[in-house]
């Protein structure tokens, strides 16, 4: 084999790692924001049903106009979703109250299942529910539902 054909080789296999490098980090990058979508549907759920809690009248099991029941523990996520654990979890994450009910309103918090955008850390996802809207606390946009 001369010279320049192990030249070509060498750089022929340069390209390739490179290659393979880029569509690794290209497939986290994808997951991580697979993970965080299907994690802000799950919040969005949740706090969806935590906002039908609070409209609903006390004498019919509701909140009575208030996220006071609403608070850090298995009784307080029961309010939002039929579960027996806590914190909850599901295939895309595990969520829990990271600061409880009060009359106008709570945190809801998710660690997902991915490494988020920094390559360390997995992703997480802070909310904090009003009774007429969700604001996002990690990114400071209020969603009007």
């Amino acid at each position: 084999m001369g010279q320049s054909q192990i030249l070509l080789l060498v750089l022929a296999m340069i390209v390739i790692a490179v290659a393979i490098f880029v569509s690794v980090g290209l497939f986290m990058n994808s997951a991580s924001a697979a993970n965080r979508d299907a994690m802000m549907d799950d919040l969005m759920k949740l706090a969806a049903r935590a906002q039908v809690f609070y409209m609903k009248p006390a004498v019919l099991g509701g909140g009575g106009r208030s996220f006071s029941q609403i608070t850090a523990d298995v009784h307080g996520m029961q309010r939002m979703v039929n579960t027996v654990g806590y914190p909850y979890s599901n295939m895309n994450g595990t969520y829990q109250i990271a600061g409880a009910g009060n009359d106008s309103r709570f945190i809801l918090s998710g660690v997902g299942r991915e490494i988020g955008q920094d390559a360390v850390h997995p992703v997480v996802i802070t909310l904090e529910v009003f009774p007429d809207r969700v604001q996002i606390l990690d990114g400071g946009i209020t969603v009007a539902n």
